[in-house]
């Protein structure tokens, strides 16, 4: 079961939480001030495509990560992106790396505009 914490532009807070299973993740975000390439995308298939990225407005800065343990979240691992921009303010390039500096993501975006 997934559950989020919305702010009211972007997820704050994603836990997703394994029915049966004991395994349990915990993702708090910080996020910029520009929109983010899915913010034009019928809000339907928004909430299909799931997750903190596709249903926010902004583009996410750092994700920290926890894990559940008898009931008590401990922070584990910390992602943090940088983010190159168009003159329009959308993201080009998104590389995100662990807290040791290991490459976790890289995503590049081109928009088709008429």
């Amino acid at each position: 079961m997934d559950t989020y914490t919305y702010d009211g532009n972007n997820i704050s807070t994603e836990i997703s939480e394994g029915g049966g299973s004991s395994y349990s993740t915990k993702i708090v975000y910080s996020y910029d001030d520009k929109q983010n390439p899915y913010i034009n995308i019928n809000k339907y298939l928004k909430i299909m495509m799931g997750r903190a990225y596709a249903v926010s407005q902004n583009n996410y800065l750092t994700e920290k990560i926890s894990y559940k343990s008898n009931g008590v979240w401990t922070q584990n691992q910390t992602r943090t992106s940088t983010i190159q921009y168009n003159s329009t303010g959308y993201p080009t390039e998104v590389i995100s790396k662990e807290a040791n500096g290991n490459l976790s993501a890289k995503y590049t975006y081109e928009y088709i505009t008429q």
